[in-house]
Parts: C-alpha cells; sequence; structure tokens
C-alpha cells in the first residue's frame, strides 16, 4: 500500500497547497451556509486556484468527508461518533471539523440541541465547561471568572438576549501587564482589568437561523457562524434509524456494530503507522544522542526496529483484510435496508412539507422536536404488522397522526384540504414514481393556470358538448370559457382523449349531484391502465374545468383515495372541545413516556425514540388554542369544562392589562411546581417582550418540575394559551396577523377552534347565547312579544356577522362576536322592561322600534368606519327591526318558510324553526347580490389553489390578476413630471389637469378615472371648478354620473359596478352580463358635480366610489330605472362602483 502512495507522492504534494486553501476557505465563510451553497463555494474555490495555476485540474469536491478527513483522521472521528455522541450527518461531521480548527469565537445555530450536548461532551473531557444566558443578571461575572480560570463556557439563546459586554474577548482587545503569569488582559464592562486563560473558550448557542439575522452586525463579524441545522438527508437518515429499530432491530443492530467495527479497524490502522514512523523517528534520534555506542548503521541492521514493522506489517494486512470484509458486510447491510429507504424519505418530506405550513400562515408553525415526539414517535408505536407493502405499513400511521395533529391546528378548510392533497402527494411519490409523474400533471392542471397549449377544432367541438350539457344554466361565455379549460386538458393529455368517444356519458354529468364521483367512477372504467389514483387526480382537474366551484370536493375525493378514510377524516374534521382534550392527552402521554425512559437504567429495554429528541422541548407541554376573531369563542370556556370534566384544578390569568403579565409569572411558577393546569387568556394581547420572555421561562425551567408534580397528583402541569388569528385575504401578498413569537409557536400544540357558519348554526348560538348570559326564564318573561324581539334581534345578529365571510358583505372584515349581542340585548332589554306587567303589547304602538333599532345600530355600528358600511347596518336594523315581523306570513326571506304567528311562537317553535334551515345558505337571506354566492365559491377556490401551490410546488403561482406594467411605469411618469406636493389653489387644479391630459383615452374629454395617480385630489379639482362657476359653496355639490352628454362635458370610461346591473341608462336589480370578477361594465358616463336638490329625488341612488380596491370618502349619484323599489335592496348588496386602471 505505501508503495503504490509513493508512486503517486508527487502529484499528492502538489495538492497540498490547493487543498490547504480550500479547507481554509471551508473554515471561513462555509459554516452559516446550506449544502448547496458549500458545493458552489468549492465550485468557485476550484474555479480560482485553476485559473491561478495551483490547481491542476479544476474538480469538483463530491462531498464534504474529504474536508473533515484534511482537517481530522479518523480516529478523532470515530471518538467524535462513540464517545461525545456527534450524530452520523455530513453537515454536522464538517461543521465539527471546523469547530475544532477555527480559533475564533463559534456561533451554534442548533435548534435540536445535539451539536450543543456533543461539544459540551468533548469540551468536558478536557476542561470544565460552564453554561449561561446573556440574560442572566451574573453573565458579566460568570464571562469573568471562565476568562480567569480557562474552561469553556457556552452562552444559550442568544438570538433572544446578547450582551455587548463580551465584545472586548471576541475583538481579542488584549494588553499585556503582570498578572500571575505575565497573561492577556481584558476589560469587561465595569469589572477590573481581567487575564484570559489560554485554555479558555467562549461558544455562543442560537436556536433560529433566521432570528440570527437581527442580530448585531458587531458580533456576527467577529464569530465564526456554524448552522446545524437539520437537512433533509440528515433527517431521513435519522428516521431511517429509527424505523430499522422498530422494524427489524436484529439488522439495525448489525449495521450499527459493523460501522463501529470498520471504524475502530481503520483508526487502529491508522495508529500502526503512526507506531511504525515513531519507530523510525525514534531510531534517528537514538542514533543522534548515543554516538558513543555501536548502533546499527540503518534501520536495516536493526533485528529489533525489523522485527518490529514484519508484526506491524502482519497486523495492518489482517486489519486491513477484515476492513475489507467489514465495508462489504456494510454494504450488504445497507443493501438490505435500501427497501426502507423509500418510506424515510417520505417521512423526512413530509416534515419539509410542514415546515412550508408558515407560507400559509404564521401560526403554522411546527418545529423538528414536535414532528418526532408527536407525530413520528406514536406513529412507529402503532404499526400494522399485517401489511405486506413496507412502505403503506410504516408511512400510513404516520400520515394518520400528521392529520391528527396538524389538522387539528389549521384554520379554514380550504387549508386542511390542500394539506391533505400534499400529504397524498408524497405518500404516491413513496410508492411510484411513474404514477406521481402522471399525477403532478393533473394536480398542475387542477391548482395552478399554468397552461399554453392550444386545441384542434375537434377538440374544442367536443369539449363544448360536454361543456353545455354540464353547465345547462350558465350563460354563453362562461360556457365557451369551460369549455376552452376542458380543450387545453384533452390536448395536454391530462385528461385522456378516449373520453371523447363517449360524449353523452360526460355530458349526463350535469343532472348529477356529486359530479366528482361520476367523473371518477368513468375514468377509472377507462381501459387505459389507470389506476385509482390516477383516476382521481384527473377527475379532479376535470371538475376545475368545468364545475370549479366542486373543486374543493374533488380534491377531497382524491386525497381520500390515497390516504384512505380515517386519514381525510382526521384531516377535515372541524376543531373542538374534544381536540383540546386529546392535545392534553397527548402532551400527558408523552411526559410520562418520557419519565419512564429516563428512570430505566438499561438503556436498551427503554424506549430509544423517546430519549433521542430535545427535552427542553417537551419539558413544559404547551397547548395553543387558535380561535378566529369573529367567531364569537375564545377558547376558556372550553378549557375551563375540560378541567371541570376531569377534575383537575386550573388557574386563568386574561392579558392585556400591565398587571396580568406580573400574575402571569407568578402563577407559572406556582402551577409548574404543583402541577396545575395554567390558562392565559388572550396571549396575543400581552407585550411582545412579555411572549418572548414566556418561550426562554418555559425553557429554563427545571427538568424535575414534571417529576415533583407527578409526585402530588396525577395531574401534570400544562400551560393553554387562547390567541386570536386573522387571516387577510389578500391573494397577491396573503399577510396574517399573528402576534405570538415563532419559537414559542412552534413549542405548542396547536388547536385551532373553528366555528360553524352560516346562518343556521349562528342562530343556534345566539340562542344559546339567550339561555347561558339572561337565563332560559327570560324567554317567558312578559310580554309574550319580547320572543319574537328577541328571535328578531338574534337573525339580525345572524346576518350581520354572517356577512363578514363574503367580500362584498362589508368594506372589511369586522370583528363582531357574542359580546354585541350581549350588549345590544342588554339595552332590548331594558327598553322591555316598562312593560312587564303587561301579558300582550301591542307591537306597533307598545314596543319602542326607534330605541330597538338605536340599541342595535349603535352596538354594531361603534366598530365601523366606513360611512357606506353604516348605510347597509342602518339598512339591515330597519328591515328586520319594525312591527311588520308581527304581520301574518311574515318570513325574514322570500325563500324561507313564516314564523309561526301569536302564541305559537314560543322559544320551542323558534328553535324548532331554525333547526329545519339548510346548514349552507343562499346569499339571499343576507341581502346580497345573486352572484354574492358565487364570487365567495370563487375567493374559496382561489385560496384553495395558492395554499396548494406553495405546499405542493417547489415555486410559487400566483393566482391573483397580474398588475398592468404600462399602467404602473405610466403612473410613474405621472409623479416624475406633474409636481402638486407643494402647490396650491388654481394651480392645484391646473397641474391635476394637466395629469388628467396624459390620461385621456380615445375621445376628447374622455378619461379613464382609475388611471390617475391622485383621483381623490382630481375629483376635489373639478368640484373646486364647479363650485365657482356656479357660484355656491363646494359643501352644497354632489358628485354625479350621468348617461346624458352634454358639449364639452367630462366624460368618463372604465367604471363597473357590482350588486346592480345597468339596464335603459340607468342602475338595476336585473341580472346582467357580468365578467370573471362578478363586476358588470358600465358605458362612457359624464361626470358632474352638480347642487344636491338636483339629485335628491328617488330617481337617484348614492352609492360608493372605489378606485384602485381603495374606498374613497364620499359617494356618487347614479340614476335607478326602478324607483318604486326601495334604496336599502342595493344597500344590502352593497352595491360600488368601481373604477379600473
Amino acid at each position: 500500500r505505501w508503495d503504490d502512495e509513493a508512486k503517486n507522492f508527487s502529484e499528492r504534494m502538489a495538492l497540498v497547497v490547493p487543498d490547504a486553501l480550500r479547507a481554509a476557505a471551508i473554515i471561513a465563510y462555509a459554516g452559516k451556509l446550506i449544502d448547496k451553497d458549500r458545493h458552489r463555494l468549492c465550485d468557485k474555490v476550484n474555479e480560482v486556484l485553476y485559473k491561478l495555476a495551483l490547481s491542476p485540474e479544476c474538480k469538483e469536491i463530491s462531498n464534504f468527508h474529504t474536508v473533515a478527513a484534511y482537517l481530522c483522521n479518523a480516529s478523532t472521528i470515530r471518538e467524535w461518533h462513540e464517545d461525545y455522541g456527534l450524530p452520523r450527518d455530513e453537515r454536522y461531521l464538517t461543521n465539527a471539523s471546523i469547530f475544532s480548527t477555527t480559533q475564533r469565537c463559534a456561533l451554534l445555530v442548533d435548534p435540536s440541541g445535539a451539536a450543543t450536548r456533543f461539544i459540551e461532551a468533548m469540551l468536558g473531557a478536557s476542561r470544565v465547561v460552564n453554561s449561561t444566558t446573556a440574560s442572566d443578571p451574573s453573565f458579566e461575572k460568570t464571562l469573568a471568572t471562565c476568562a480567569r480560570f480557562g474552561g469553556a463556557l457556552i452562552v444559550h439563546d442568544v438570538d433572544d438576549v446578547w450582551d455587548s459586554v463580551a465584545h472586548p474577548l471576541l475583538n481579542r482587545e488584549f494588553v499585556r501587564r503582570g498578572g500571575r503569569s505575565g497573561g492577556a488582559m481584558v476589560k469587561l464592562g465595569a469589572l477590573d482589568p481581567v487575564e484570559v486563560s489560554p485554555d479558555f473558550r467562549l461558544i455562543l448557542h442560537a436556536r433560529d437561523a433566521r432570528a440570527t439575522r437581527k442580530l448585531p452586525l458587531g458580533l456576527l463579524g467577529r464569530v465564526c457562524l456554524l448552522d446545524f441545522s437539520t437537512t433533509l438527508d440528515g433527517l431521513e437518515q435519522s428516521v431511517l434509524t429509527r424505523m430499522l429499530r422498530v422494524e427489524r432491530p436484529e439488522l439495525e443492530k448489525q449495521r450499527t456494530e459493523a460501522q463501529r467495527t470498520v471504524d475502530e479497524q481503520k483508526s487502529r490502522l491508522e495508529a500502526l503507522e503512526d507506531d511504525v514512523l515513531r519507530q523510525i523517528a525514534g531510531d534517528d534520534q537514538d542514533e543522534e544522542i548515543d554516538v558513543d555506542e555501536a548502533t546499527p548503521a540503518s534501520i536495516l541492521d536493526d533485528d529489533k526496529a525489523l522485527q518490529a514493522l514484519e508484526n506491524t506489517k502482519a497486523e495492518a494486512k489482517a486489519l486491513r483484510e477484515q476492513a475489507e470484509r467489514g465495508t462489504a458486510a456494510l454494504a450488504e447491510l445497507r443493501l438490505a435496508t435500501r427497501a426502507y429507504v423509500p418510506a424515510a424519505r417520505c417521512c423526512a418530506k413530509l416534515y419539509a412539507l410542514i415546515s412550508r405550513l408558515p407560507k400559509v400562515h404564521a401560526a403554522y408553525e411546527y418545529s423538528l422536536e414536535f414532528f418526532l415526539d408527536n407525530i413520528l414517535t406514536p406513529a412507529l408505536r402503532h404499526i400494522e404488522s399485517e401489511e405486506k407493502d413496507i412502505v403503506s405499513r410504516l408511512c400510513r400511521p404516520v400520515l394518520y397522526h400528521v392529520s391528527r395533529r396538524i389538522g387539528r391546528g389549521l384554520l379554514r378548510r380550504e387549508h386542511r384540504v390542500a394539506a391533505a392533497v400534499a400529504t397524498a402527494r408524497l405518500f404516491i411519490e413513496a410508492r411510484d414514481t411513474t404514477l406521481l409523474s402522471m399525477c403532478d400533471a393533473a394536480l398542475v392542471a387542477t391548482f395552478t393556470d399554468k397552461s399554453s397549449t392550444t386545441s384542434d377544432d375537434n377538440t374544442k367541438n367536443a369539449a363544448i358538448k360536454i361543456a353545455s350539457g354540464l353547465c345547462i344554466s350558465l350563460g354563453a361565455a362562461e360556457v365557451k370559457r369551460r369549455a376552452e379549460a376542458l380543450s387545453k386538458l384533452l390536448s395536454a393529455s391530462v385528461l385522456p382523449k378516449a373520453m371523447l368517444d363517449n360524449i353523452e356519458s360526460w355530458s349526463a354529468l350535469g343532472k348529477v349531484a356529486e359530479p366528482e364521483d361520476e367523473a371518477f367512477r368513468l375514468l377509472s372504467s377507462r381501459n387505459d391502465n389507470a389506476v385509482e389514483e390516477l383516476a382521481a387526480a384527473r377527475a379532479a382537474a376535470f371538475i376545475k374545468a368545468i364545475h370549479p366551484e366542486r373543486s374543493s370536493n374533488a380534491a377531497i375525493q382524491f386525497a381520500r383515495i390515497v390516504l384512505g378514510d380515517a386519514t381525510i377524516k382526521a384531516w377535515l374534521g372541524e376543531s373542538s372541545s374534544s381536540s383540546i382534550e386529546e392535545a392534553a392527552i397527548d402532551a400527558t402521554t408523552l411526559i410520562e413516556v418520557r419519565e419512564k425512559a429516563t428512570k430505566c437504567k438499561n438503556k436498551n429495554a427503554c424506549d430509544l425514540l423517546a430519549l433521542e429528541a430535545d427535552g427542553d422541548a417537551v419539558s413544559t407541554p404547551t397547548i395553543l388554542v387558535i380561535v378566529e376573531p369573529a367567531s364569537g369563542r375564545d377558547g376558556s370556556t372550553d378549557v375551563e369544562n375540560l378541567a371541570a370534566a376531569r377534575g383537575f384544578t386550573l388557574e386563568s390569568v386574561t392579558m392585556g392589562a400591565p398587571e396580568s403579565q406580573v400574575r402571569a409569572n407568578a402563577a407559572l411558577q406556582r402551577c409548574a411546581e404543583r402541577g396545575h393546569w395554567l390558562l392565559l387568556c388572550n396571549a396575543h394581547l400581552a407585550a411582545s417582550d412579555w411572549l418572548d420572555s414566556l418561550e426562554r421561562r418555559l425553557r429554563s425551567l427545571a427538568a424535575s418540575v414534571s417529576s415533583i408534580s407527578s409526585q402530588v397528583s396525577e395531574q401534570r402541569f400544562i400551560l393553554f394559551l387562547s390567541a386570536e388569528a386573522m387571516i387577510l385575504s389578500d391573494p397577491s401578498t396573503q399577510v396574517h396577523s399573528w402576534r405570538l413569537p415563532r419559537a414559542l409557536t412552534a413549542r405548542s400544540q396547536a388547536v385551532a377552534l373553528g366555528v360553524a357558519h352560516g346562518v343556521r348554526a349562528g342562530l343556534l348560538r345566539h340562542f344559546d347565547l339567550v339561555d347561558a348570559r339572561i337565563g332560559k326564564e327570560s324567554w317567558s318573561l312578559p310580554p309574550a312579544e319580547r320572543i319574537r324581539v328577541y328571535a328578531l334581534l338574534g337573525w339580525a345578529h345572524t346576518i350581520v356577522t354572517e356577512r363578514v365571510r363574503y367580500t362584498r358583505g362589508w368594506s372589511k372584515p369586522y370583528e363582531w362576536g357574542d359580546v354585541d349581542a350581549f350588549c345590544a340585548l342588554a339595552q332590548i332589554d331594558a327598553s322591555l322592561a316598562s312593560l312587564k306587567n303587561m301579558t300582550h303589547a301591542d307591537p306597533c304602538s307598545d314596543l319602542a322600534w326607534d330605541v330597538i333599532r338605536g340599541a342595535f345600530v349603535s352596538t354594531y355600528g361603534s366598530r365601523l368606519e366606513v360611512s357606506a358600511d353604516f348605510r347597509v347596518l342602518t339598512a339591515l336594523a330597519d328591515t328586520i327591526l319594525n312591527p311588520q315581523a308581527y304581520e301574518n306570513d311574515w318570513t325574514p326571506a322570500s325563500t324561507l318558510k313564516p314564523w309561526p304567528q301569536g302564541a305559537l311562537f314560543t322559544s320551542e317553535s323558534w328553535r324548532e324553526w331554525i333547526e329545519q334551515l339548510s346548514p349552507s345558505n343562499d346569499c339571499s337571506w343576507l341581502g346580497l347580490a345573486p352572484e354574492a354566492d358565487a364570487t365567495r365559491a370563487a375567493d374559496r377556490l382561489l385560496d384553495l389553489c395558492q395554499v396548494a401551490s406553495r405546499l405542493i410546488f417547489s415555486d410559487e403561482f400566483i393566482l391573483s390578476q397580474p398588475s398592468s406594467e404600462k399602467v404602473i411605469s405610466s403612473s410613474f411618469e405621472i409623479v416624475k413630471q406633474a409636481d402638486v406636493v407643494s402647490v396650491a389653489g388654481e394651480q392645484v387644479v391646473d397641474a391635476l389637469k394637466h395629469e388628467v391630459q396624459r390620461v385621456v383615452v380615445h375621445t376628447k374629454n374622455t378619461i379613464r378615472l382609475g388611471a390617475l395617480t391622485w383621483p381623490k385630489r382630481f375629483l376635489n379639482a373639478v368640484r373646486l371648478d364647479a363650485a365657482k362657476q356656479l357660484g355656491t359653496a363646494i359643501d352644497d355639490l354632489e358628485l354625479a354620473l350621468l348617461p346624458v352628454v352634454e358639449e364639452d362635458s367630462l366624460m368618463v370610461d372604465g367604471l363597473f359596478v357590482r350588486g346592480a346591473s345597468w339596464q335603459e341608462n340607468a342602475l338595476s336589480l336585473e341580472p346582467g352580463q357580468a365578467d370573471d370578477t362578478g363586476a358588470i361594465s358600465l358605458p362612457q358616463l359624464r361626470l358632474v358635480w352638480q347642487k344636491k336638490e338636483l339629485t335628491s329625488s328617488s330617481d337617484f341612488i348614492r352609492l360608493p366610489l372605489v378606485m384602485c380596491s381603495l374606498l374613497l370618502d364620499g359617494d356618487v349619484a347614479l340614476p335607478r330605472n326602478n324607483a318604486a323599489t326601495d334604496n336599502y335592496i342595493y344597500y344590502l348588496r352593497n352595491a360600488v362602483i368601481e373604477a379600473r386602471p
């Protein structure tokens, strides 16, 4: 072997310099980079070395083991793995090599804590290791003591708190003074100069790589940052080890022992080579020292040295043979474990999918420890041994536990459906990559608009026939659009063209209640060897093209066929109080498993899976109860009922007030010591710095707290946090309001308490509210008409809150809840108190309707911010809360059954009337336009597609309408050329008129109002001109849009109306031809500011004006052709005028 190496000695010597430069580059720059960027760094260094003629060839470094082997020998690496617990991962090994070589202070990004435990063990073998945090009051003294007496100091959680007192040490600002040994001294804060021991080493620790970006640049520039975050390959290897321990423990044991034997043999072989070199060096040294004695002229004359070399050679040969046999055996064992690799890779990618959930909402944050402890470990304990397929046997339990633990924490149904489809795709990928490629084509067509395929005439005609039969109730334009989408799927081979042979069967799907089921049946019955998963994926693509409103159901069908009924039921199940109980049981079970494992002396008999995760992650179990702002519940009642049902002690603190933080800190320590439950209500109202400190306090609680509490009672300490989370659905930005820190969210088990939506569910909640807050006896209090007033208020409250779910319901999602209903109910009860002596009251004369309506409007109107919303609220109050509700056959909506009359209207009959309602809404119940349901379905489909594209595909497809670059660029040009910021009066008018000239379109004096940079200033300028010409005050003028064209009149183009139509030169409530967004285009209208008395008749209606998605102050008057119709219908439909660019 040495002869072979001697032949290449000259080539190896030529690589010393480039290898040293490569290693230097890795040490200096690679610590914070991900694996892909590390390889790019090496490629760049190789390219530079080749150009400088320092490297004979520009070759790539295939892996970082070459760097680790160059910096550390095999015996050192074996010692790290065997004695100090370094995980067998390429990234860990490279980072450990950099740590052992660098002279700078190391900043470890270690989310799991495995690297920190390794470094503590490695440094603890030769010196004292201390741990502290920068938030510790004695941090400065601890730092000075460790620097003086040597050893190592690990400063934890520097991404949370950092103290610049350590910067002189990092800068090496040393001075030479006497001292004990004349060593280097440094000034730390207010302390006297401290002599720094040469054995001192400072290590910084952070848990979040993203949080380190917020650290001071003065700190980041002085440390060697080493990112130990788990990679996909490392997680796959870890999951594979766990699976083999469960499935093939003997195989895993053989594999581990074989790897250990090979490492020992290689280490022993290196030691023998070192012994030979030492013998040669020692012989030469003896020749130099003992010159008077008779010594051999060379090593060949030394019998002892030759015998030692012969013995070493024989042992080395035996070791090489054993190492070769061990390597071959290890290769065979790896081959035997190859069958488990797809399942391990599926689970690793499953966590990668979970880690993408924060892109959907910030509340969907889950740590790796949560995945290992709460999903993977319980799943591997419940493997079905009857299943023959390895991937199905191992992955199905994991997918089920993901659906239980993750699904209960998702807020919206669309989010759960998208997550279910994403997990189903991963399961297909683990079993059959060929099938995956075919399913992906259908999934891309289902959840994205990425298609540029053109179709031939025959395919288009066949698609039109199918679409005409399916979309009978739609207009010709919509049928054509859906037929075009179907023809693209056929041309792209997403759908088999053989389906065109049976057009009659496909056209008949329009008569089926659930067309996705029939589409799946037709596709799966074809003779194209389509398996069920592929047929379901194709059915989802077909439904997206023909019946987009049923896309969610088709996606659920695909996920159900792939994952099974139990898993999809867990994904789609609405979270409730039982979900909180399940989370509490899971947390308690995890604590008990860990306690049992840590108390077990024989680790081989313990649950090794429970011992491997970070203990800090579960030392304080936390359950996060997420509620929607408008749901009318905060989660506290659910937790209180659960504690009462189980007989556990629960303490609660309501956050928001400054003193609540002090009480919460005391309660946290007290409950942790006693094993009680603690509920922090409205945690989102707490101060941000206190929430950050809460996460640190939870980590710092002693590990013995759980064991102490278990000795007191069977109850274990659990922290419950209730917080509100709102989804502000901006299709392009997806902005969310979530105030809890990322670290606190990631360590918690989340339960999203959904609320049953719909008029029926809202009325039942209001009925229960009256029973709970006022009492069941309040229904029977005189006068008898009181019951109907309560019912009318319940209907009005439900309509107000239910309209929030619709895009055109209100101008923004206001946060109404049960507290508003209770306040309005209390005010109305006070007005009815004067009638308590009357058995019956005259609804018209005795009931104070003005007071009732005023109580309702004042309560709910206090949250409104726009005058148009207040007008809608007033219209609701006037149409619902009036004496007409006591007339015979009165009904709140034309499609509903009448209410019982007279004495027949009781609390029991009222509840029976509610329960017979359909769970789904008709938008006419809410007073909205007929297209409101279709618009809401389109918004939900857009949300589903956006979430699915974020979770399934590597690149995000933005499905919202793109902005016009030409309009944007022209707007910037207007900003540059029209300076109106610092001018006033007539100069404003002139400047704005100058701007108007830049947006004139087609004809003279016709402008596109939505293309203006400052539309509000333009309208004010025209208003000033009109007031000057008419000789009146500007407050006496009103903006109007008229169809009458006069000479030199100012015409406006690009206007659309929502909630109404335009017929016979006036607004109408009759249906019209709307575009894809549900808006109806208006013709060119005359824009004029005129006196208010000219538009005060019933022939005009005032509607809000929206420009560029912004609601302008004030309304615009337009003519309407049905003067006998009440304006309330327009207001309830929230009709608006839009000015588009």
